[in-house]
């Protein structure tokens, strides 16, 4: 993934016969994903087509046009960066709006673990994923943007350039009006669960990367509630008590799941420790995080997740 590889700047047509789209539509709520050929090409470009993702939708059937207003914006501020889900541009035709961004070869990092991994993924996929979306994340912030909705229906796995891609939760879920987590689930931190005027910040987008591993190493995050991650977290982040980790998420699973008894080295009980400190001040930034033993170590393998993709095939 090439954080700051920033391709050529192409200045993409705000007309819609500029576009042709390529097969059926993927359709979700209330909106449609086509794959398309972008027929002005400048002559300046190496290559001979461009191909890119269009969303469809009825802006006016928007309920918070807020925060899609923002993403978007945020979105085009950041699209020359390969390793994020960018928007090179937006129009109206018929009523409808359209969203031009990168097409994705592949499926959301949620998508995949559920169908493919429903018992977690083996740590070193944990450590290449969770490395690869920190380095957006670092690029995100560095541009002193917050994303406020890192989680695994956000990370896209592209097939084709075998790498990972940070997409926004409006601009690329098919459900652009339902949350992933209740607004008064996990994926909220604890200090913004206290002081609801408070606006979320890049501590709050650590919280989700801490919230992110539990879930790549379990198959999904083993706590319905603060009070039971308060109890994991605390039980991961004491060394003394692995068995006591086993027993505490071994309650939030059923016995047919049988994931409690899965280790976990103490490098990456330490990164989610961090990320999921109650305390704002003391989780690492996201550079800092990149800084840690457990991604240091990360070394480049045939990754299990590109494996699976390429047998299933699937665009977003």
């Amino acid at each position: 993934m090439a954080v700051n590889g920033e391709p050529p700047i192409v200045e993409f047509a705000r007309d819609y016969n500029q576009y042709v789209t390529l097969g059926p539509a993927v359709r979700g709520e209330g909106a449609a994903m086509y794959k398309a050929n972008y027929l002005s090409v400048p002559e300046d470009q190496s290559v001979e087509e461009i191909i890119v993702g269009i969303k469809v939708f009825d802006p006016y059937g928007v309920k918070d046009i807020y925060s899609l207003t923002k993403e978007f914006y945020m979105a085009k501020q950041l699209s020359r960066a390969e390793n994020i889900v960018g928007v090179h541009c937006s129009f109206l035709h018929k009523n409808l709006l359209y969203l031009v961004m990168p097409f994705v070869h592949g499926v959301s990092l949620k998508s995949l673990v559920s169908s493919s991994f429903p018992r977690g993924l083996p740590e070193s996929e944990v450590a290449f994923v969770l490395k690869e979306t920190l380095m957006a994340l670092s690029y995100i912030h560095a541009r002193r943007f917050v994303h406020e909705n890192v989680c695994s229906d956000c990370v896209f796995i592209d097939g084709e350039s075998s790498s990972l891609k940070l997409g926004f939760r409006f601009l690329t879920l098919d459900k652009p009006d339902s949350s992933t987590v209740s607004s008064d689930g996990l994926i909220v931190a604890p200090e913004l669960l206290m002081d609801r005027t408070k606006a979320r910040d890049q501590k709050a987008d650590i919280w989700s990367i801490g919230l992110l591993a539990l879930e790549l190493h379990y198959g999904r995050v083993p706590a319905s509630n603060h009070g039971d991650l308060k109890s994991v977290v605390t039980a991961i982040g004491d060394r003394r008590s692995l068995d006591f980790v086993r027993k505490i998420v071994g309650s939030c699973f059923t016995a047919s799941e049988a994931v409690h008894s899965k280790k976990m080295s103490s490098s990456l009980g330490d990164v989610i420790a961090l990320c999921l400190s109650p305390f704002p001040s003391r989780r690492p930034t996201a550079t800092e995080l990149l800084d840690h033993k457990f991604f240091r170590e990360c070394k480049p393998v045939k990754h299990k997740l590109f494996t699976k993709l390429q047998q299933g095939k699937n665009s977003f």
